[in-house]
């Protein structure tokens, strides 16, 4: 055929370019399998006799860890996919888990080392919840606080599961610093493991046989946080702090231009301005510029054209980017607020104003304070209302909460927790009458705390003195939760307060009548004797178990 033909150019040319291009391409991989260098796995082809017999009949490996929604558009090809364990704001090693069962035999054994991030955090529950439902898991080793693996960067678990139907029974093991290299896992893992039968959709939890044993007595005599009459929110996001947050300097200024600005600017505390019991005012205040109050912005000048200083494009809320001067600006994310508004609707603004608890997210230990509604919270704050406050705080600050918190809730990889509100709502509470007690040494501590409050002792500073009355409420708090224990143990101390000794002091008005009674309290606990003193020391002696136990964990 002539090759100038319009029929040999029309049908044939494509076919023997093809044909020359796969020559090529076969010389290529010729020359590929004689070098390190192979971008391609071809594993269905190289492992068809696996699939014709249905699958692998183990599968061991280590996944990368990758936040998903890191991975740009690839991100979204992933949920496009249909991954059961898919959470845009998960890790790419949960859809390993469901890839690496899928590639089983019926009965085949998979087990991964991974990030033990998946038990507790809530972008785990899609992975929890395809476990139980389409695997059985057999053996869970946690290594929580513990870096075996020197290299990992990450708290790591390692599961063994079967592909199969879940059996309801899981045997797991959590790994602490009392294991050593040296010592078979094996071992370890036959001495402490111990059988799991419940499964919490909100979290695996793996304890030692002995915390177990504790966290379900602590659930057994007292009822979730969220079961009392409370409301728990985050505090307020701006979107942008630089401009919605200023300092008094700034604040004084734009009061001396028109005093009405005081109804739109109010004191704010932020995350690193709380600890336990101690509020540490910073000087800052918020532009309060809530979209449900429905402000006009023209009816506060002085305020509208400072935030306009900061550029109208920044302020905006369309989530569009701006080239301005050579410079891109990115305005905020798009909501349905005007420029001036703060970010979020905050519907339940009225609840800053109110008496409440605060904490901020990240933590190593509780660090709950008691605002009487001075303070409005910014974002990195919580902020609880409701009924209790005071007694629900010596809970929250209490050792036992501490403890308890450590077994449920999530770590930010930088030796601290996230006291997030879905966890901190499942904390049991006991639900009793005389709260009194409990209430007037939070009370106490607060005042101690303070670093604007009179000293109560010529002797002794607030701080110190502090710390013998949580001794005290840590120990009114394990008996709420051990009463039987406590008594059999005569370390027992609710029956020992004195309400002529630890008295109400919410209606003293003075600070100098409030400091000369807490000292009173103090030198009556110092006393040679006392029976609350003594018990505390005893407990640790006599409590090596429970009190001992979540004291050493916890200091």
């Amino acid at each position: 055929m002539d090759k100038n033909s319009n029929e040999y150019k029309g049908k044939y040319k494509p076919l023997k370019n093809r044909f020359d291009n796969l020559s090529k391409s076969e010389a290529r991989l010729i020359e590929l399998q004689d070098t390190p260098d192979r971008p391609y796995f071809l594993w269905h082809l190289w492992f068809k006799d696996v699939f014709d017999e249905k699958g692998f009949d183990i599968l061991i490996g280590n996944p990368p860890y990758i936040q998903l929604h890191k991975l740009g558009v690839e991100t979204s090809e992933y949920e496009k996919a249909g991954f059961q364990t898919f959470a845009r704001t998960g890790d790419i090693y949960c859809l390993f888990y469901e890839l690496g069962n899928e590639l089983l035999r019926p009965g085949g054994i998979l087990c991964y080392i991974t990030s033990n991030s998946w038990l507790k955090t809530q972008y785990g529950e899609a992975l929890r919840k395809y476990l139980a439902e389409n695997t059985n898991p057999l053996k869970l080793l946690n290594f929580e606080d513990t870096k075996i693996f020197h290299t990992a960067t990450v708290e790591t678990n390692i599961l063994l599961l079967t592909k199969g139907v879940f059996n309801e029974t899981l045997e797991a093991v959590a790994i602490h610093e009392d294991y050593t290299s040296n010592t078979p896992i094996e071992n370890y893992f036959l001495l402490n493991s111990i059988k799991i039968t419940e499964f919490d959709n909100d979290g695996w939890v793996i304890l030692s046989k002995e915390d177990y044993e504790i966290k379900k007595h602590i659930e057994k005599v007292a009822k979730p946080l969220k079961d009392f009459n409370l409301r728990i929110n985050f505090g307020v996001k701006t979107g942008f702090n630089a401009a919605f947050l200023i300092q008094s300097g700034t604040k004084e200024n734009l009061f001396s231009q028109d005093h009405k600005n005081s109804e739109i600017i109010k004191p704010v505390l932020r995350g690193r301005d709380v600890e336990k019991y101690s509020i540490n005012f910073d000087e800052q205040w918020i532009i309060a510029t809530f979209p449900s109050l429905k402000l006009d912005i023209d009816n506060y000048p002085s305020v509208r054209d400072y935030l306009l200083t900061f550029g109208i494009e920044r302020l905006e809320q369309t989530g569009k980017e701006y080239l301005i001067d050579g410079k891109k600006i990115k305005s905020r994310k798009k909501t349905g607020n005007k420029w001036f508004e703060t970010q979020d609707q905050i519907s339940y603004w009225r609840d800053l104003e109110k008496e409440k608890i605060l904490w901020g997210e990240l933590s190593d230990k509780p660090k709950s304070v008691y605002d009487n509604g001075k303070f409005y919270a910014e974002a990195t704050l919580f902020m609880m209302t409701g009924e209790k406050l005071k007694y629900l705080l010596a809970i929250l600050n209490s050792n036992i909460a501490s403890w308890y918190f450590n077994t449920i809730s999530t770590t930010s990889g930088m030796g601290t927790n996230r006291w997030k509100k879905y966890k901190i709502e499942k904390l049991p509470i006991p639900d009793i009458e005389d709260i009194a007690p409990f209430e007037i040494l939070a009370e106490y501590l607060t005042i101690l705390h303070d670093k604007t409050r009179l000293s109560v002792n010529p002797f002794v500073d607030n701080r110190s003195i502090a710390t013998i009355f949580e001794d005290a409420l840590n120990m009114m708090v394990y008996e709420l939760y051990f009463e039987d224990h406590m008594k059999e143990n005569e370390i027992d101390v609710l029956r020992f307060l004195d309400s002529n000794i630890f008295r109400d002091i919410s209606q003293v008005e003075t600070d100098e009548r409030k400091a000369k009674i807490i000292g009173e309290a103090y030198s009556w606990l110092q006393q040679s004797g006392n029976p609350i003193r003594d018990r505390i020391t005893l407990a640790n002696i006599r409590s090596k178990d429970i009190i001992r136990k979540i004291n050493s964990s916890t200091h």
